[in-house]
Order: C-alpha cells, then sequence, then structure tokens
C-alpha cells in the first residue's frame, strides 16, 4: 500500500508540493538573511577610515620652560643652580630627554642695571606620534594618553647667583624667574 493510498488521494491533492516549494523559497530567504547579517556583521568590526592616522615623527628638540631649584639660604656664593623642567609625552613613546641647556649671562650696563642671566632648556623628544592627514568634523579627534614627566638638570654658572636675575629664555621675549 502507498503512503498516498492511506492518506486518502495523492500528495498533489493534499498541497504537499506546494507546501515543499514554500520550503525551499523559505529555506532560500533564510540563507539570503544570514548572510546578508553576516556581511553586516563583518562589516561592522571591520576598522573605521578617516582622514588622519598616528605615525611616528622625527626625533624633534623643542625649548621648554623650567623653574630653578635653589636653595642660597645654605651657601649664597655658590655657582650651581638646578632646573626642575615640567614636559609630558603620549603613552607608548620614549621619554623626553633633556638635549641641551644654553646659559647667556648679560654684563651689568647702563640700559640693565643688574647682572642676570637667560637660561634656555632644551628637551629631545626621541620619537613622538604626529597625526598626518586632516581631521574632517564629525570625525573623533586625535590625543593621547598624556604621562607627565619632571627633568632635573644641574648647571654650573660664571658668576654667583646670589644677587642674579633669572630669565626663562623659552618665551619671547624672556620671562623672570623668581629664585
Amino acid at each position: 500500500m502507498a503512503i498516498d493510498d492511506r492518506f486518502g488521494g495523492s500528495s498533489w491533492d493534499r498541497g504537499l508540493d506546494r507546501r515543499s516549494d514554500m520550503d525551499g523559497i523559505r529555506n532560500g530567504l533564510v540563507r539570503r538573511i544570514v548572510l546578508l547579517m553576516a556581511v553586516c556583521a563583518v562589516g561592522a568590526f571591520a576598522p573605521v577610515a578617516f582622514g588622519w592616522e598616528f605615525v611616528k615623527g622625527p626625533p624633534k628638540v623643542e625649548t621648554a620652560p623650567w623653574h630653578p631649584l635653589l636653595d642660597a639660604s645654605h651657601n649664597p656664593q655658590t655657582h650651581v643652580l638646578g632646573l626642575s623642567i615640567s614636559t609630558g609625552y603620549c603613552a607608548g613613546e620614549p621619554p623626553p630627554k633633556i638635549d641641551h641647556v644654553r646659559v647667556v649671562e648679560r654684563p651689568k650696563t647702563a640700559r640693565n642695571p643688574s647682572k642676570s642671566t637667560v637660561i634656555t632648556a632644551y628637551v629631545r623628544f626621541p620619537a613622538p606620534m604626529e597625526v598626518e592627514g586632516e581631521v574632517k568634523p564629525g570625525e573623533p579627534q586625535p590625543g593621547c594618553a598624556g604621562i607627565g614627566v619632571g627633568i632635573f638638570k644641574r648647571i654650573r654658572l660664571k658668576r654667583p647667583v646670589e644677587g642674579l636675575l633669572l630669565y626663562d629664555g623659552s618665551f619671547s621675549p624672556p620671562r623672570r624667574v623668581q629664585p
């Protein structure tokens, strides 16, 4: 006895062929939807392209403001002056170091009635991260996780520090610094 005979009629009469056709169409649509969702999911994890990127720049030397570290009460005739330089760098970069310090000791003149010294500290940034390209409106702004660092440098002057006016040469014109 055939299966069709047990259920009374042919499979065409019961609509089984039409149902299997609909199942095939439905399975095809489900496959396409799943494929589309997979493509969208992969696209969501793809890197977003901006008009800028971080690149490792060449080493650069910049002037840096400083503060004097001096306790002249112990020895007022000292020729040694300590400089405290506060600077920073981005995480992942090598830390900056003192490159050199330029000291210009100015003599006492009619225009400048007191002895003064202009001190300019230079800091070397070995390989700073720089932004290359254009940051367009609406894009996230480039930034860095800043790390503050203090650098100490001791210099020797030709004259005693007592009575000497100190100027920071990283500013234009040089700014007076109180010891």
